[in-house]
């Protein structure tokens, strides 16, 4: 990030929707068929000069007025947070006079960069005068919602992954392979430009921080290369073809070249992906394996077959069900679908089992489970009617 945010002259243009944060329009695109989407940058990012002056006039001078006045001279009906880990997004109810929405994008966990806190101990060391919330908060599924209302007032909606919705409405069917079956397992790794050095294998530079314990690259994902290597063994065991499913599109991603120095992965292709197209290429294959992928969680609520790993912070020694399966539901360790371990041979066994379930009882196998998880609401109807009544009541 730079030291000093861009300026921009030109008044903010009049919009129904607001998103907050980004300099420009981001997944909220998809409501446009519908709705006027217009962004406003953090004051980070992006300073508005007549914004600020409208701010400045009004004797108000702090970023909270700042987004007032921003919002003001929009017009905008409602505020829509995407980037629903800025945890100054939750201190916005108190300032703005129209409702602000947060959607969940990814799942969350306490987990934060090596030199910051994580997204829960950020939002608990606010001053006690910021009582986070905001109107309404969109999220995953039961398991989301627990965790989050446990730091965060709000009226909570259930409806799945705003993308995935989009998706489902779009899909056509769920795909079986003809001949070969698939296997993949879904990455989810750091630009290979953002890594120091540029590679995760024998790098000590610290990635994470959880509390106070610092994880380095190689620690981190250490846990992905041992469940890789167990599915590659399944895939030679049961004659399926199996690929990696890179976070990017192109041949030089982290995920290619961290799988291409362990001799055990070195020869499964690695598959990547716009932004955005992560569900078509995840819908292709017949099984997917995930350890803590919001991509695997989103295909399961799609109706694919989405084996988890847990056991990453276990591998760590960290002592937690943080980042277990449908955590923070009391759900047992191990099930028809998922299990938690750090130890290869039994990840290969799990995942022989797993293939092994006939789709004919697949939907019986999961169906107490999933929904707990991770809903589905195709187009996202319920949201879209949402925004609708805000618009609409407010115009």
């Amino acid at each position: 990030m730079a030291l000093l945010p861009r300026l921009r002259w030109r008044k903010p243009r009049s919009c129904e929707i607001l998103q907050f944060s980004g300099t420009q329009v981001t997944a909220l695109q998809l409501l446009q068929n519908e709705f006027s989407v217009r962004h406003m940058p953090l004051v980070t990012e992006e300073v508005n000069v007549i914004v600020l002056l409208h701010s400045l006039c009004r004797l108000k001078l702090s970023r909270w007025a700042y987004y007032k006045s921003f919002c003001a001279l929009s017009r905008c009906k409602v505020v829509v947070v995407w980037h629903d880990t800025n945890i100054h997004a939750f201190a916005l109810k108190r300032t703005l006079e129209i409702p602000v929405m947060c959607i969940q994008n990814g799942i969350r966990h306490d987990l934060g960069p090596a030199s910051g806190k994580g997204f829960f101990s950020a939002l608990k060391s606010l001053p006690p005068s910021i009582n986070p919330s905001v109107d309404d908060y969109w999220v995953f599924s039961e398991a989301s919602r627990r965790l989050l209302e446990s730091v965060i007032s709000a009226n909570f909606h259930i409806h799945g992954s705003y993308r995935g919705n989009e998706f489902a409405s779009r899909r056509s069917s769920l795909h079986h392979s003809e001949g070969k079956r698939k296997i993949g397992f879904i990455a989810s790794f750091p630009n290979a430009s953002e890594i120091p050095g540029g590679h995760i294998l024998k790098n000590s530079q610290p990635f994470l921080r959880r509390e106070s314990k610092e994880i380095s690259y190689e620690d981190w994902f250490r846990f992905d290369g041992m469940v890789c290597k167990a599915m590659a063994r399944i895939a030679e065991e049961l004659s399926l073809d199996c690929a990696i499913i890179s976070k990017r599109p192109g041949e030089d991603t982290s995920e290619h070249r961290y799988f291409s120095q362990i001799i055990e992965t070195a020869s499964i292709p690695v598959i990547g992906h716009e932004k955005g197209d992560g569900y078509e290429l995840a819908n292709s294959f017949d099984f997917l394996v995930a350890t803590d992928s919001t991509l695997g969680y989103e295909m399961l609520g799609l109706g694919s077959k989405v084996a988890f790993v847990s056991g990453r912070l276990n591998s760590l020694g960290v002592n937690s069900r943080e980042m277990s399966f449908g955590w923070p539901l009391n759900i047992p360790d191990h099930g028809p679908f998922w299990i938690s371990t750090t130890d290869e041979d039994e990840i290969v066994d799990f995942l022989r089992a797993f293939v092994a379930i006939p789709d004919s009882s697949w939907k019986s196998t999961t169906s107490e489970v999933i929904p707990r998880v991770m809903v589905v609401d195709p187009g996202n109807s319920a949201l879209r009617k949402c925004i609708a009544e805000y618009v609409g009541r407010r115009a």
